[in-house]
């Protein structure tokens, strides 16, 4: 079990408080903080065009097949889902809303939103960091109740599935701010529930992603041909193959999947006795046969 650190605390505290109607004075000037931090939100989603294809911090530490098809094959991307904006916008304001009452409860919050750069092997890096507090830099990410009870759990779970690259992330941050890495703060978007995740203060950490942020950068700068990350998971059912095969978490969560694998197929699972059957990107496919009664 994860302890609650003092900022969460503070913030749970300041939230049961008013949750009991023991209301907080709050100044004019933090709430028309908060109102322009999303003006700025509404502006970067409805007003700016998307930008072309760069190495950033938010991207470095994702796998490098998808940042080859994001160099080479822009256009070739899935359509996003008409929910896409919306979805940046409950992040967005999940983040506002976070700062505010981080404000609001006394956490020393130093900096928001910073835009800073690293050198990386000789390229330029660049960022925009979340928040400062107490000396260290922090994300801030909201997440659905899934992730919340089962990914964002402590440094380490973190470490072990980041297909997103969000300890890449941090670490860059926190190069080129030249302050500690402090983790993430996580609001379920679902629940409202906050957390703290704190990353683990180790050189070796640090090293690590650092070499594998190099590494990734010379891949995508070389033009190799496309090498994937990931392969292609055997279906079993009662522990029995069923003679398919199909995508990963990371695979079926990527915009190029069915340019990465030709003869993708999305269908309901053959490994599934539920009356509604939840559907897998399949890379082998065969057609149940049928059980029904002549």
């Amino acid at each position: 079990m994860v302890i609650p650190n003092e900022h969460e605390i503070k913030v749970r505290n300041l939230l049961q408080q008013i949750g009991a109607g023991d209301l907080s004075p709050v100044s004019d000037e933090l709430i028309e903080e908060a109102g322009e931090q999303f003006k700025q939100s509404l502006r970067k989603q409805f007003t700016e065009p998307r930008k072309d294809f760069t190495l950033r911090m938010s991207n470095l530490g994702r796998p490098t097949c998808q940042l080859w098809f994001q160099k080479h094959y822009p256009d070739m991307a899935e359509a996003k889902p008409y929910d896409f904006v919306m979805r940046m916008l409950i992040g967005d304001a999940v983040e506002v809303l976070s700062l505010f009452v981080m404000k609001l409860a006394g956490v020393p919050v130093e900096s928001v939103s910073g835009k800073v750069s690293m050198d990386l092997d000789g390229e330029k890096i660049n960022g925009e960091y979340d928040v400062i507090i107490d000396g260290k830099v922090w994300d801030v990410k909201s997440a659905s109740p899934y992730s919340f009870q089962n990914k964002f759990k402590d440094f380490t779970s973190m470490q072990n599935d980041d297909p997103f690259g969000y300890v890449s992330q941090g670490f860059g941050y926190a190069r080129a701010t030249g302050k500690p890495f402090g983790g993430w703060i996580v609001v379920n978007k679902s629940t409202g529930e906050l957390k703290f995740i704190e990353a683990k203060d180790d050189p070796d950490v640090a090293k690590k992603v650092l070499a594998d942020m190099i590494d990734t950068k010379k891949v995508i700068a070389s033009d190799k041909p496309l090498k994937r990350c990931f392969e292609d998971i055997e279906e079993t059912y009662r522990k029995q193959p069923t003679g398919n095969r199909h995508l990963c978490m990371t695979c079926s969560f990527c915009d190029y999947k069915f340019n990465c694998w030709e003869d993708l197929q999305y269908k309901p699972s053959t490994a599934s006795t539920a009356k509604t059957k939840p559907w897998r990107y399949y890379t082998v496919y065969n057609e149940p046969e049928s059980t029904d009664e002549v």
